[in-house]
């Protein structure tokens, strides 16, 4: 498993860090339990700046998601934001450019 990051993208929410840093893991995905968790911390990057691929085909591994917008609750430094959109739900700019297709 290889892991994409876009770093221009984080929204320091700290998904990926709760088992050791995803950066640290992602070397040891020859094991079934590293390999987990780095799919985990990767799908759910609420900023996108992650993304687990698969080695051999470099497709990348993202999780299913429901449609649903929630916001991003930072407990730690007690702020809220970014809002988290999840699912196929497409995201319009101002201008009518679509920014994500659903």
């Amino acid at each position: 498993m290889v892991l994409e990051d876009a770093e221009h993208l984080c929204a320091f929410a700290r998904f990926c860090d709760p088992h050791g840093q995803i950066w640290n893991l992602v070397e040891k995905t020859d094991q079934p339990a590293a390999a987990s968790l780095v799919k985990h911390e990767a799908g759910h990057c609420p900023g996108g700046r992650l993304v687990a691929k698969d080695r051999a085909t470099g497709k990348a591994i993202e999780p299913h998601f429901e449609p649903s917008i929630g916001l991003v609750q930072d407990t730690a430094k007690e702020v809220s934001g970014p809002l988290w959109v999840r699912g196929a739900i497409p995201i319009v700019a101002v201008d009518w450019r679509c920014l994500r297709d659903a």
